[in-house]
């Protein structure tokens, strides 16, 4: 890899709630589609979750690829809650990627507070809830706004 595109993002972090919650069909497949083209552009694709949870399940209910890199309390040192910023140390190291290679997608306070505790650039997925009070962030309002960043 060049020096030139070690700075790109190498990897996208989403909580699950973002990738598993949508209940409208049309925004289960534009996250389909994200997903499809992240891993077409071989963008690694990380799924937070505070709890385990079975991502091959989620995944084949929704017809989505199905994604390998959960992070959950129990992969995290000192088992932190959301907020700290060693939920990014424990995806850089499965990831193999640095923080500055990093773009979280998330939808709660707690995930905008780990992405900027940890200085990963944030964007609040709108097509699941509005901004939570308190927070400053880029609001993308479907799926495939994502890809702009």
């Amino acid at each position: 890899m060049t020096s030139e595109a070690s700075g790109l993002v190498r990897a996208v972090i989403f909580d699950y709630k973002v990738l598993f919650f949508p209940s409208h069909q049309r925004v289960i497949a534009d996250v389909r589609d994200l997903l499809e083209t992240l891993s077409h552009f071989g963008i690694d694709i990380c799924v937070f979750s505070t709890d385990a949870i079975n991502l091959g399940n989620e995944c084949v209910t929704r017809s989505f690829p199905v994604l390998q890199n959960l992070v959950t309390r129990g992969d995290v040192q000192d088992q932190k809650n959301r907020g700290s910023p060693n939920w990014i140390d424990a995806a850089t190291s499965k990831l193999g990627l640095q923080r500055h290679q990093l773009l979280y997608v998330g939808v709660t306070a707690l995930d905008w507070r780990t992405a900027i505790n940890a200085g990963v650039f944030y964007l609040h997925a709108g097509w699941c809830a509005g901004l939570p009070s308190g927070t400053t962030s880029l609001v993308v309002n479907s799926p495939s706004e994502v890809m702009k960043f």
